[in-house]
Order: C-alpha cells, then sequence, then structure tokens
C-alpha cells in the first residue's frame, strides 16, 4: 500500500517534547512522585535484606525462558529479575557497579540505598526540605569516607592465612564448600599476581575456571597451568608426557592456499604423483622445522593436515588444534612460550616449558591439561559439582571471593565485618551531627542510623532480637577498644569480630556507602515523573482524530522522528 505524505502542517511541526494535548504523557508531581519513587527502592530492599550475611537465604528466579536459578548473589538477583521502574534500574545499575569495582558489596550497597532513603522520608514528613537531606546526606558522605579510612586496618598482603579469611568472609553465605574455595581463591590471586611502580598488581583474566561436572564440589582444585577442552589431533599422539618444550603457533599446517582463482590441471598419473609428493614434502618441512627447534608439543588457532597430524605422531609429538583466539595469549604466558606467525620463524626460545601433559576423559570429552609450567602468571581452576546449578553458584562466590583477595592485596587495608565497620562510621557521624547543627544535623543523624542497617539485618536473618542486639552493639562501640565488635550471627552475641577473623576490604565499604549515597541523593532530588505514551498509542489517537491515517501508523511516516 503506497503511503500518502503527511500534511505539510504537520510535517513541519517541530516534534514537542511533552504534549500539551491531555492524556499524551503521565504527569506525576512533587510529593506524590517522592513516595512512589522510595516505596521502589524501600520494596526492593527489604526483598533482598534477607540475602545479607551468612545466615542469608536464597532467591529462586524463574526467567522469561523458565530457567531456574538459585542464588543470593545481590548483582545477579538485580539483573535476572529485569525491573522496568526507573529507580529499580538505577539500584540495579548500582548493583552492577559494586559488582565490576569490587565484586563484592552488591547486597550491602543495594540495601543501603532503600534505608538511606526510607530515614529521608521520615525527614520529609518533618517538612524538611529534599535539599536540605540531600545536602546532609552528602556532608556525612564525606565524613563517613574519612571514618572509613580512620577504622580500617593495615595488613601484610603475604599473610596467606589472614588473605583465605577475607575470602571465606566474602563467601560465607554461598550454599557452597567455604573453607576448599577461600583457599582456592587466595591462592589463585596469589598466583597471577605481579608488579608494577613497585606495587601489586593482580589481573584476574589470566584465571580461567573451567567447570566440569561428575564429581563432588570438594573435588575441585588449583591447577598451575593450562585446561585445554581439546585432546590430540590423533589417538596415537601421547596421552601423557613429560618434559614439555611448547610451540605456540598462529598458522596451519596444511598446503598454503593460494589467493588467486588458479586452477591446476593435471593430465597423467605421473604428474598426480609429482603435484602429492611436492605437497607431502612442504607438510614435512614444516614439521621438521618443529622437530630442530625442539619442540614435541604444538598448539595452534589453526588447522592441522592429516598428513602433519601423521607425521607428528611418528616423531612422538602431540598436536592441539583449532585454540579459541583470545585463549592464545593466556596459553603463550602460562608456558612462557613466544606466539610466533610462521613455523618457518621458530627458533628453540620461542618455546615454552611445562612438565607434564596429561589428556583425561571429563563429561565424555578429552580434555588436555598442562601442569608444572615454570614461573607460570597464568591459572586455571577445575571447578566440579554434581549439577550446574551448583557449579555456577560456587562460580559465582570464587570470582567474589577473588576479586576481595584482589582489592586486600593492592590496597592493603581491611575493614572489620559483622556490622562492627557500620557501627564505628555511625557512632562518629552522631558526634560528627552535634558539631554542625542547622536541618542538615538531622540528615546526617539519619544517614549514621541507616548504616546499622547492616548489623540489625544480620541479627534478623540470624532469627536474634535485633533491637536489643543493637543497643548491645551501640553501647559496646562507646566503650575504648570497642570499634572492632559486632554481630555474630552464629552465636547470636555481639563479639570482636576482628579475632573471629570476619575481614572486609576497605575498597569494598567505600564503594558501596558512596554509590548507595549517590543514588539515594539522586531520587530525593526528583520532584516530577514524566512519562510518555508509547508511539504505537499515539499514532491510533491521532488517526482516530483524522491528523494521521492508520496506513502512516509507523516510525518512518513521520519525518520529525
Amino acid at each position: 500500500m503506497s503511503k500518502r505524505p503527511l500534511p505539510a502542517s504537520r510535517a513541519t511541526k517541530p516534534l514537542l517534547l511533552v504534549s500539551k494535548k491531555k492524556g499524551d504523557t503521565t504527569h506525576v508531581k512533587k510529593d506524590e512522585a517522592r513516595r512512589n519513587n522510595i516505596m521502589v527502592a524501600k520494596l526492593i530492599s527489604e526483598s533482598l535484606r534477607t540475602t545479607l550475611g551468612p545466615r542469608g537465604r536464597d532467591k529462586l528466579i524463574i526467567g522469561v525462558l523458565k530457567d531456574e536459578l538459585v542464588t543470593n548473589d545481590g548483582a545477579t538477583i538485580m539483573e535476572k529479575v529485569n525491573l522496568k521502574h526507573p529507580i529499580a534500574k538505577l539500584m540495579t545499575y548500582v548493583a552492577k557497579t559494586q559488582d565490576l569495582e569490587t565484586g563484592d558489596g552488591t547486597t550491602t550497597a543495594v540495601i543501603l540505598i532503600g534505608e538511606l532513603l526510607k530515614q529521608a522520608e521520615s525527614l520529609l514528613e518533618q517538612k524538611i526540605h529534599p535539599t536540605k537531606i540531600a545536602d546532609g546526606y552528602t556532608l556525612a558522605l564525606a565524613k563517613a569516607l574519612e571514618l572509613l579510612k580512620t577504622n580500617s586496618i593495615k595488613i601484610d598482603p603475604d599473610d596467606d592465612e589472614l588473605l583465605e579469611k577475607i575470602a571465606v568472609t566474602s563467601i560465607n553465605s554461598k550454599n557452597v564448600v567455604i573453607d576448599l574455595l577461600a583457599r582456592i581463591a587466595a591462592k589463585a590471586v596469589k598466583g597471577v599476581m605481579t608488579h608494577r611502580n613497585g606495587k601489586p598488581y593482580i589481573d584476574t583474566e589470566y584465571i580461567e575456571i573451567e567447570k566440569k561436572s561428575g564429581k563432588s564440589l570438594r573435588e575441585s582444585e588449583l591447577i598451575k597451568g593450562l585446561i585445554i577442552n581439546r585432546g590430540a589431533e590423533r589417538d596415537d599422539m601421547p596421552k601423557k608426557m613429560e618434559h614439555l618444550r611448547i610451540a605456540v603457533i598462529n598458522q596451519e599446517f596444511d598446503v598454503p592456499k593460494s589467493k588467486t582463482d588458479a586452477k591446476i590441471r593435471i593430465n597423467s598419473p605421473e604428474q598426480m604423483a609429482t603435484f602429492l609428493n611436492q605437497e607431502y614434502r612442504l607438510i614435512k618441512g614444516m614439521v621438521d622445522k618443529l622437530v630442530e627447534a625442539g619442540a614435541n608439543v604444538l598448539l595452534t588457532q589453526k588447522e592441522i593436515d592429516p598428513v602433519a597430524a601423521d607425521l607428528m605422531a611418528r616423531a612422538g609429538m602431540v598436536g592441539l588444534k583449532n585454540l579459541r583466539r583470545r585463549y592464545m595469549p593466556k596459553i603463550a604466558k602460562a608456558v612462557g612460550a613466544t606466539i610466533v606467525n610462521t613455523v618457518n620463524e621458530i627458533t628453540p626460545e620461542d618455546l615454552g616449558a611445562a612438565d607434564l601433559l596429561e589428556i583425561k576423559v571429563i563429561e565424555d570429552r578429552y580434555v588436555t591439561f598442562i601442569t608444572g609450567c615454570k614461573d607460570s602468571k597464568t591459572m586455571t581452576i577445575l571447578l566440579r559439582g554434581s549439577g550446574k546449578h551448583m557449579m555456577e553458584e560456587a562460580e559465582r562466590s570464587l570470582r567474589d571471593a577473588m576479586y576481595v583477595v584482589k582489592d586486600v592485596i593492592e590496597d592493603e587495608f581491611v575493614a572489620v565485618g559483622g556490622g562492627a565497620i557500620e557501627e564505628s562510621i555511625a557512632s562518629g557521624l552522631r558526634d560528627y551531627a552535634r558539631s554542625i547543627g542547622g536541618r542538615e544535623q538531622f540528615a546526617v543523624e539519619a544517614f549514621a542510623k541507616a548504616l546499622e542497617i547492616v548489623p540489625k539485618t544480620l541479627a534478623e536473618n540470624g532469627g536474634y532480637d535485633a533491637i536489643s542486639l543493637l543497643a548491645q552493639l551501640r553501647a559496646k562501640h562507646h566503650e575504648e577498644n570497642g570499634k572492632y565488635y559486632g554481630m555474630n550471627p552464629f552465636t547470636g552475641k555481639i563479639e570482636n569480630m576482628y579475632e573471629n577473623g570476619v575481614l572486609e576490604p576497605v575498597r569494598v565499604k567505600l564503594q558501596a556507602i558512596s554509590s548507595a549515597t549517590e543514588a539515594a541523593v539522586t531520587v530525593l532530588r526528583i520532584d516530577e515523573i514524566l512519562a510518555a505514551r508509547r508511539f504505537e498509542d499515539y499514532a491510533k489517537d491521532l488517526a482516530q482524530t483524522g491528523e494521521l491515517s492508520e496506513e502512516h501508523d509507523t516510525f518512518e511516516s513521520v519525518p520529525s522522528l
């Protein structure tokens, strides 16, 4: 059907941001808008609160494709639920950023947003202007970060036992084998650590996690080297080999293909034999180059010709082909090899080294293990488990633990967990509030109360009297040397959490408090909601009034768009 052009009067009209026609937008003003936004934040916060801490519960999430997921990881829950409300999206973004920057503390960040807005709601009911609350929160944030640094503890990044305790704190709420995974995470991070400008530097990209079902999670292990999800090119190649000399080559072990559309005409059996002999000599020359360099293992992202594979097998070599391109630098770094583009360039100095190659069958597939890599800065975690969901949750736990260990090694400072650091900051903020006066004082006090949601939630999730324990915690922090006391969710008592080994990276707390405050202030500053209607509905209304024909009910029919 042909489309008529729009009337000139319509075609030349500018597109309005907010139409003046009644019903073209949803318009929610001031108090109602603010109440709606705070209500959404509180609902999400309350939903996630039950997952916090070692006694937190899990959420069963059923996706749009009917796929199930059981987890208590805040970032995963926020991402998978796919919330549509703008405030919910803001909170999801905060959780994602927290996860990317620090690897942990996502649940804390989300529930802090909800609690900060809940406390702000009480101030709004007392007729305190939202701008004054936002200003007070900004002052409180600056002081809170100062108190966080004051109450942090410097540690020795070479203390492996301490690093394992920090990893345990991170994954203590997960339904996994905590002690084993914490130990693996700490060793993996230390295994890839280097130094830049005299400071520790850790690139977690060089820690691979390979999930293989069929055994208990307790049979997971850390491998100083590589796991390659491929077997040898031929069955008669060795399944086990020691003293490896490894060539990593970005070239097909085949006869080079012509780049022109050329044809070869063969008129006799003798010409065919000559042609095949020439191909054989070219391929044999490539294999001979490897042998001359001293290689007994070939790793390539390209193909290996059957003739080349046969020659390698006869020479006692192992060849693995079609490796993923993005893994090649990691493979080369792990074995200490130099990636070469053609076999003619290879020298003995380009070869990597390792102690052992083993080809095993896991999940009915060949898997190659290359271990004992000299001075390797690539680690691989072989994660076992009885099912998909268990291994996925274990992988999330491992990644969180690795990130917090990384944070601590790079920063060399920790905060005491169990709500101890939050109560220390809250106590300092109350003293600070009395010194500033004005209505901002009420906002600073509200900020302090909001921080106490962490120890309060830990007590609630443990099944204890949160109000009574919170009062005891406040009293303890007014005592000398009481700043290390927090909530023990297992005993229901106020204990010295530093002595209990409950430690968290300062970076995690800093990011969570900062991002939560910024999000809460953003929500408080919103005083109107303008929601435009869907274009399809708008076009149908115009069609009914005769201003736009039904056949123009497409985006392309409106030039101003």
